[in-house]
Protein backbone atom coordinates (compact mmCIF):
# COMPACT_ATOMS: atom_id res chain seq x y z
CA UNK A 1 0.00 0.00 0.00
CA UNK A 2 2.81 2.38 0.94
CA UNK A 3 4.57 1.49 -2.32
CA UNK A 4 1.42 2.33 -4.35
CA UNK A 5 1.04 5.64 -2.53
CA UNK A 6 4.65 6.59 -3.33
CA UNK A 7 4.11 5.74 -7.02
CA UNK A 8 0.91 7.83 -7.20
CA UNK A 9 2.61 10.73 -5.42
CA UNK A 10 5.60 10.51 -7.80
CA UNK A 11 3.30 10.46 -10.85
CA UNK A 12 1.45 13.56 -9.64
CA UNK A 13 4.76 15.34 -9.01
CA UNK A 14 6.00 14.45 -12.51
CA UNK A 15 2.72 15.69 -14.06
CA UNK A 16 3.09 19.07 -12.31
CA UNK A 17 6.66 19.41 -13.46
CA UNK A 18 5.85 18.49 -17.07
CA UNK A 19 2.82 20.77 -17.38
CA UNK A 20 4.45 23.67 -15.58
CA UNK A 21 1.81 23.69 -12.86
CA UNK A 22 -0.88 24.80 -15.32
CA UNK A 23 0.60 28.22 -15.85
CA UNK A 24 -0.21 29.24 -19.43
CA UNK A 25 -0.03 33.02 -19.23
CA UNK A 26 1.23 34.21 -22.57
CA UNK A 27 1.94 37.75 -23.67
CA UNK A 28 -0.04 38.12 -26.89
CA UNK A 29 0.44 41.89 -27.10
CA UNK A 30 4.04 41.79 -28.29
CA UNK A 31 4.90 44.25 -31.02
CA UNK A 32 6.01 42.52 -34.18
CA UNK A 33 9.19 44.05 -35.56
CA UNK A 34 9.50 44.02 -39.32
CA UNK A 35 13.19 43.58 -40.19
CA UNK A 36 12.51 44.94 -43.69
CA UNK A 37 11.03 48.22 -42.42
CA UNK A 38 13.31 51.16 -43.23
CA UNK A 39 15.13 52.72 -40.31
CA UNK A 40 14.55 56.23 -41.64
CA UNK A 41 11.05 57.31 -42.63
CA UNK A 42 11.43 59.78 -45.48
CA UNK A 43 9.11 62.65 -46.38
CA UNK A 44 9.18 63.97 -49.93
CA UNK A 45 9.08 67.75 -50.30
CA UNK A 46 9.62 69.41 -53.70
CA UNK A 47 11.22 66.27 -55.19
CA UNK A 48 13.65 65.86 -52.29
CA UNK A 49 13.42 63.12 -49.67
CA UNK A 50 14.03 64.30 -46.10
CA UNK A 51 14.62 61.86 -43.26
CA UNK A 52 15.95 61.97 -39.72
CA UNK A 53 18.96 59.67 -39.52
CA UNK A 54 19.45 60.25 -35.78
CA UNK A 55 18.11 62.40 -32.97
CA UNK A 56 19.64 62.59 -29.52
CA UNK A 57 19.98 64.86 -26.49
CA UNK A 58 23.29 65.39 -24.69
CA UNK A 59 24.91 68.02 -22.45
CA UNK A 60 22.21 70.67 -22.80
CA UNK A 61 21.84 70.34 -26.57
CA UNK A 62 19.63 68.45 -28.98
CA UNK A 63 21.31 66.98 -32.05
CA UNK A 64 19.62 65.98 -35.28
CA UNK A 65 21.20 64.36 -38.34
CA UNK A 66 19.12 64.74 -41.49
CA UNK A 67 19.56 62.86 -44.75
CA UNK A 68 18.43 64.59 -47.95
CA UNK A 69 18.16 62.58 -51.17
CA UNK A 70 17.67 63.88 -54.71
CA UNK A 71 16.54 60.93 -56.83
CA UNK A 72 15.73 63.09 -59.85
CA UNK A 73 17.89 63.69 -62.92
CA UNK A 74 18.06 67.43 -62.18
CA UNK A 75 19.92 69.58 -59.69
CA UNK A 76 17.55 71.15 -57.15
CA UNK A 77 18.38 74.55 -55.65
CA UNK A 78 17.07 75.05 -52.14
CA UNK A 79 18.44 78.05 -50.28
CA UNK A 80 17.04 77.11 -46.91
CA UNK A 81 14.92 74.49 -45.20
CA UNK A 82 13.43 74.37 -41.72
CA UNK A 83 13.45 71.49 -39.28
CA UNK A 84 10.28 71.50 -37.15
CA UNK A 85 10.49 69.79 -33.76
CA UNK A 86 6.96 68.72 -32.73
CA UNK A 87 5.40 67.22 -29.61
CA UNK A 88 2.93 64.33 -29.45
CA UNK A 89 0.04 66.73 -30.23
CA UNK A 90 1.83 67.76 -33.45
CA UNK A 91 2.45 71.24 -32.00
CA UNK A 92 5.73 72.81 -33.13
CA UNK A 93 7.95 73.34 -30.10
CA UNK A 94 11.09 74.64 -31.81
CA UNK A 95 12.34 75.30 -35.34
CA UNK A 96 15.79 75.31 -36.86
CA UNK A 97 16.63 77.00 -40.18
CA UNK A 98 19.35 75.28 -42.21
CA UNK A 99 21.13 76.64 -45.30
CA UNK A 100 21.33 74.08 -48.10
CA UNK A 101 22.14 75.55 -51.55
CA UNK A 102 22.08 72.91 -54.34
CA UNK A 103 21.39 69.19 -54.12
CA UNK A 104 22.82 67.68 -57.28
CA UNK A 105 21.05 64.99 -59.28
CA UNK A 106 21.20 61.55 -57.63
CA UNK A 107 23.02 63.07 -54.63
CA UNK A 108 22.56 62.25 -50.95
CA UNK A 109 23.49 64.90 -48.38
CA UNK A 110 23.83 64.45 -44.64
CA UNK A 111 23.24 67.54 -42.52
CA UNK A 112 24.35 67.53 -38.85
CA UNK A 113 22.81 70.28 -36.71
CA UNK A 114 22.34 71.04 -33.03
CA UNK A 115 20.01 73.30 -31.11
CA UNK A 116 20.38 74.65 -27.58
CA UNK A 117 18.11 72.94 -25.07
CA UNK A 118 17.23 69.37 -24.17
CA UNK A 119 14.12 68.62 -26.22
CA UNK A 120 13.03 65.34 -24.62
CA UNK A 121 9.34 65.89 -25.46
CA UNK A 122 9.89 65.67 -29.24
CA UNK A 123 7.64 63.05 -30.81
CA UNK A 124 7.95 64.03 -34.48
CA UNK A 125 10.37 65.87 -36.73
CA UNK A 126 9.05 67.56 -39.86
CA UNK A 127 10.58 69.65 -42.64
CA UNK A 128 9.62 72.73 -44.67
CA UNK A 129 11.40 74.23 -47.65
CA UNK A 130 11.61 78.02 -47.73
Amino acid sequence: MKKNLNIVFSLILVMFLVTGCGCNKKDTNKEVVDPNKPVINYKTIKNLKFGTASFYVSNGKTYVDTTIINETNNDIKIEKFTILFKDSNNKTIKTLDVSLDVVKKKETKNINESIDGELYEIANIDYEIK
